[in-house]
């Protein structure tokens, strides 16, 4: 007979201590790490203008938005102007990109799918 796994998991609360979020597990604390994630958008279709992009202003908590990527320079650059950000490259630059970045969500264009 296999051993009988327990009905529920261990839980975690989040509290707010001295200004530092805080998780708090059977064993004692674990601070979360204050840095957050740097993301690079890649393709500035329809979607990533309508949904994608405008997700990262309620993210900011634990996500910031540092670059985009696209083949095409206008959008390109309003996008960067529209959002501040600093960094915007093409695809041949996408190295580039990488380096600046802990993740990449990738926005398929209606060409690319």
């Amino acid at each position: 007979m296999a051993p009988l796994l327990p009905s529920t998991l261990d839980t975690y609360a989040v509290a707010e201590a001295d200004g530092a979020p805080r998780l708090f597990a059977s064993g004692g604390t674990v601070e979360r790490p204050r840095r957050s994630i740097r993301y690079a958008v890649v393709g500035l279709g329809h979607i990533a203008q309508v949904a994608v992009l405008p997700a990262f202003a309620h993210a900011r908590r634990n996500s910031q938005l540092v670059a985009v990527v696209s083949g095409d320079r206008t959008k390109r650059r309003e996008i960067a102007h529209r959002y501040k950000l600093a960094h915007a490259f093409t695809y041949e630059e996408y190295e580039q990109c990488l380096s600046l970045v802990d993740a990449v969500y990738i926005a398929p264009t209606p060409r690319s799918r």
